[in-house]
């Protein structure tokens, strides 16, 4: 069964997670993927599924967290369900596209591919995709990493060895079909970083085991390399696997 880490705090998921860049659904659209009916699954608050809704002649979004649900963009272009990632009530050969965004580590990939296999036309296509740590400049990147890769070692579950990977380990018995590199890119306010740095799965651990915030410790650190800008140029590179799930 997948890990649910993300629905304590679904609105910050909303307003502090980063996007996917319009790059990647062009490349989507270019590549003739786009027809039928499209499942965007753990849709998490519908980010990912917002970007296929102008590209498919349907689009359902599933999630096992209600919460998520709730936050989600509410628009009849998507038909938004409670599920998991294994076990749904879709009838067989039902999608020509399923997408996966951030999430497929924490799936019992075995059971996950299983139904995507089940519920797949022959034509189908499955796009998993996420994104590395965020990179701002190196002195933020280092204060970063004091929290990621020191502080909060030992709180990352397991699977986060997959998105540090970049899902290159992550088993994937599809025929792969070759992608470009994309980075999604934007103007963050210290305001975000921070609250985007409070949606790490391991910080909720270690403010659930230790009733204390380490982030809130850190901010003056924060605040003094951060200086005086408003906003800095942040990134997420993507990670991206796609592949046609029956040849």
């Amino acid at each position: 069964m997948a890990k649910d880490h993300f629905s304590d705090r679904s609105d910050a998921y909303l307003t502090f997670r980063p996007h996917y860049p319009k790059a990647l659904f062009q490349w989507i659209q270019s590549q003739g993927f786009v027809k039928g009916r499209a499942w965007d699954c753990a849709t998490g608050n519908g980010q990912f599924a917002q970007g296929l809704i102008s590209m498919f002649d349907e689009v359902f979004a599933s999630d096992m967290s209600e919460e998520q649900i709730k936050y989600a963009l509410q628009t009849d272009r998507i038909q938004y369900s409670k599920q998991g990632a294994s076990k749904t009530n879709y009838p067989d050969q039902f999608f020509q596209f399923v997408s996966v965004a951030q999430a497929i580590h924490w799936f019992d990939l075995d059971d996950f591919y299983k139904e995507v296999r089940r519920i797949t036309t022959p034509d189908a296509v499955l796009l998993v995709c996420g994104y590395e740590k965020i990179q701002v400049n190196e002195e933020v990147d280092a204060l970063i990493d004091t929290l990621y890769s020191g502080i909060l070692s030992e709180y990352w579950d397991p699977e986060r060895h997959y998105i540090e990977a970049q899902y290159r380990t992550i088993p994937f018995p599809f025929t792969e079909i070759e992608t470009p590199s994309f980075t999604w890119r934007a103007q963050w306010s210290l305001k975000q970083l921070l609250g985007y740095l409070r949606t790490w799965s391991a910080l909720k651990k270690y403010i659930h085991i230790h009733h204390e915030d380490p982030l809130e410790k850190m901010q003056a650190s924060f605040e003094a390399i951060w200086g005086e800008d408003k906003t800095k140029p942040i990134q997420f590179p993507i990670i991206l696997r796609v592949g046609s799930v029956h040849r």
